[in-house]
């Protein structure tokens, strides 16, 4: 015969259980959101006031791969041909869709945000 007090343990032990697995599961996909939400809007920042640039000036890396997500590639095209690369050794191509999207790019799914600006297609990758 089990007891009451046994009853009770086992019960309110699975309770907490499932109760932490749910709220761990919430909590990560909220935090995962407010993330993207973060990098999103530097990407909106970063092609906002790379619309206001000449493309003459900037930093420029030899690199041949981005290291996963410390970097951005930031690249400036003007009637469909690139006019600047942060990054010219990596082949990323241009991206037809403004706004936010995903590309793969050598096994990789890139977040991107492309706005178009009078006679430029701005487009900020991660």
């Amino acid at each position: 015969m089990i007891s009451i007090r046994k009853n009770l343990i086992v019960s309110i032990s699975c309770i907490l259980i499932v109760s932490t697995i749910i709220a761990t599961v919430i909590i990560f996909y909220n935090s995962h959101d407010e993330a993207s939400e973060v990098f999103d809007s530097n990407m909106i920042q970063i092609a906002k006031a790379l619309s206001y640039a000449d493309g003459e000036n900037g930093v420029i890396s030899k690199a041949t791969k981005i290291d996963e997500e410390e970097e951005i590639l930031i690249q400036i095209w003007k009637n469909n041909e690139l006019e600047y690369s942060s990054h010219p050794n990596i082949p990323f191509l241009k991206q037809d869709k403004t706004g936010y999207g995903q590309a793969v790019f050598e096994d990789h799914n890139w977040r991107y945000y492309a706005s178009n600006s009078t006679n430029k297609h701005i487009q900020v990758a991660q």
